[in-house]
């Protein structure tokens, strides 16, 4: 997409979601989430209008990487962020954003922070239930007295989600722990 054509979508993008976020405001619900994606795209807007590409800022910034029907994806770096699709997907209905193929949008660092603590919360969900499941499989095999292959197979496959789990755990703590880092050094006085 041309530099040009980026910006006025950019632009279109956050004149809409300002409007929705005036709406909400009027009818008394909760704008926040829409201005951090208004907050997002201006963010990217300013960098564009600067002559910077969003994609060469990937080892300090947070991207949303914009897929084909709604398959966006957070990234820090070139490790992605397991935020929960749906989650972000329904901040952006909720902004009005429709992000075309393509599309990188820098991420302001409370929307990050929004997205990170719901998909904990999510994994923490996830992880409850696998270990409520496995300590059920384990309690029917002690009951039985039976060491059956399947059981022992539902056994593996309950360690396995959690252990994926746990894996999209630490990615989202190590975000977490990015996202502090990178307002930590925006806090620092720069050396002469």
């Amino acid at each position: 997409m041309e530099r040009e054509s980026q910006l006025s979508l950019l632009a279109a993008q956050a004149e809409c979601a300002k409007s929705r976020a005036e709406r909400a405001r009027e009818v008394g619900e909760d704008p926040s989430a829409i201005e951090k994606i208004v907050g997002s795209l201006r963010l990217t807007l300013a960098a564009l209008a600067a002559g910077l590409d969003p994609g060469e800022a990937r080892p300090q910034a947070f991207l949303l990487a914009a897929g084909r029907v709604r398959e966006h994806s957070v990234i820090l770096g070139d490790r992605p962020v397991p935020v929960s699709r749906p989650y972000l997907e329904s901040l952006l209905r909720e902004a009005g954003v429709e992000l075309a193929p393509g599309q990188l949008i820098l991420l302001e660092a409370e929307l990050v922070r929004d997205l990170v603590e719901e998909a904990l919360g999510r994994v923490a969900h996830e992880q409850a239930m696998a270990e409520k499941a496995k300590a059920e499989l384990e309690a029917v095999l002690a009951r039985s007295g039976l060491r059956m292959e399947s059981a022992q197979n539902a056994i593996g496959d309950a360690l396995a989600k959690r252990d994926d789990v746990r894996r999209r755990k630490v990615a989202l703590v190590a975000a977490g722990l990015a996202l502090d880092e990178i307002r930590e050094q925006k806090g620092r006085p720069r050396a002469a």
